[in-house]
């Protein structure tokens, strides 16, 4: 993977076939991460309307992260989390 710009090649790649600039890629990646990590975003409908942008293009960012790992990243950690919960829960009874 080459990376010029912050950018892997793939990712811009993505950015020349939705017509979209790197730093607006970029602002996408950024807010649809927080918003995955603060999980206001859980599916790919759901970041839609954060963006006043064509959906397929948003759908094309998220399926970015996605493959990227973000979102499974996300998910083992709230699984991680839930599951400490659980055994301090057990532990205190």
């Amino acid at each position: 993977m080459t990376v010029c710009c912050g950018l892997y090649e793939q990712e811009k790649q993505l950015c020349g076939e939705i017509k979209i600039l790197p730093t607006h890629y970029l602002s996408l990646l950024e807010a649809m991460s927080m918003g995955i990590l603060k999980g206001n975003i859980t599916k790919k409908s759901e970041a839609h309307g954060m963006f006043n942008l064509d959906p397929n293009k948003v759908d094309r960012v998220y399926d970015m992260l996605v493959k990227k790992g973000i979102t499974q990243a996300w998910h083992a950690a709230s699984l991680q989390l839930c599951s400490r919960a659980n055994e301090l829960w057990i532990l205190e009874r």
